[in-house]
This record gives structure tokens, C-alpha cells and sequence, in this order.
């Protein structure tokens, strides 16, 4: 006996386990304004490695007594990493090393900005390279806590 199950009948169960995620990657979670942008670039970088840079400041907006939540904001140049399809995966790995790391960090602007040109490795040995990157820095913002 063989079993067909339809794309559409799986959509309810995927919504519903994407909305179930607290490690999700929604638009408030993102920096969307230039003037976010100028806020947390104009504060002093909290971790760098040898391809990225991570500035990070408090929320403007929110009062110090008011825990907000951590935001990111990405700058890829493209005279860094002339492809698309790098641009595009390292703006997927950052996003997944900061949603995972977004409980343990404190509230405010972060912006990862890609500092250096790319080496010339696979596509999968550089995502694993920014990965390592990312979570390292990360890491060490979460323990300044």
C-alpha cells in the first residue's frame, strides 16, 4: 500500500511549527532603518575576526529598566564578495548563528558587517568559516552580559 501525502496538507503543520519556534527570525527581530544602522555603527565594535566585524549598542528607544530584544542588522558588501550566491550565504549563516545564540545576548543593535575580502574556498568551507566566526563572537557578547 503506497501513501501520498500532499504539499498543502502539510502547510498547517509547518505553520504551525514555525510559529511554535522561539528561535525564529521575524522582522522585529531585524534592523530595518538607516538610522538603527548609524546608531549601532557608530559605537565600538564588540568582537571582530578576521572577516567579520560586530558592532553592538543599546536600543535608543527602549529605557534601561525595559529588557528589549537583540536585533541584527547585516552590511555584505558586494567589493568584498563579488557573487551573489556568497552574499546570500553568508547573510543565511549570520542570521542562523544569531538566532540561535538570541536568548543569551543582551537587547540592543548588533550589526554584522563583513570586514575583509573572501578567501578563495568551496562555498561549504565558507559558510563553515563564517559560522565558526559568527558564533565565537557572539559567544563572547553573550558572556558581557
Amino acid at each position: 500500500m503506497v501513501f501520498c501525502i500532499r504539499f498543502r496538507d502539510l502547510r498547517p503543520l509547518k505553520e504551525a511549527i514555525l510559529a511554535s519556534s522561539s528561535l525564529s527570525f521575524s522582522r522585529k527581530l531585524r534592523l530595518l532603518s538607516p538610522e538603527q544602522f548609524a546608531v549601532a555603527l557608530r559605537s565600538r565594535p564588540v568582537g571582530r575576526s578576521p572577516l567579520l566585524t560586530f558592532h553592538w549598542c543599546k536600543s535608543p528607544t527602549v529605557e534601561a529598566t525595559d529588557n528589549c530584544q537583540p536585533k541584527l542588522g547585516l552590511i555584505i558588501p558586494k567589493r568584498l564578495a563579488r557573487l551573489s550566491v556568497q552574499r546570500n550565504a553568508i547573510k543565511r549563516v549570520l542570521r542562523e548563528s544569531f538566532r540561535h545564540q538570541q536568548s543569551k545576548l543582551p537587547g540592543g543593535y548588533y550589526v554584522a558587517r563583513l570586514a575583509a575580502p573572501l578567501p578563495t574556498v568551496s562555498l561549504t568551507e565558507l559558510k563553515r568559516l563564517i559560522r565558526q566566526q559568527a558564533d565565537s563572537i557572539l559567544i563572547k557578547a553573550s558572556l558581557k552580559k
